[in-house]
């Protein structure tokens, strides 16, 4: 589940930059610079902030994440 933490427009040489970050939630082993597809759109892993275990070996990782290749020039 990828919940969507906000938009922030960063002005480069190329052009407008729109930095999409998000909240990743998985059963996953994921670590940080890990690539993901969701919903058809790829994004890099930036940090794992940690692992909640729940009823023993059952838990989730809760990940900050970075959508890839989206631009506004």
């Amino acid at each position: 589940m990828v919940r969507h933490v906000g938009k922030q427009p960063i002005d480069t040489p190329a052009g407008t930059v729109v930095d999409v970050r998000g909240r990743l939630y998985t059963r996953t082993f994921i670590q940080e610079d890990d690539q993901v597809t969701y919903n058809g759109a790829r994004w890099r892993v930036e940090t794992v902030q940690s692992s909640h275990v729940l009823m023993g070996n059952l838990g989730y990782y809760d990940c900050t994440i970075i959508k890839l290749g989206y631009s506004t020039s």
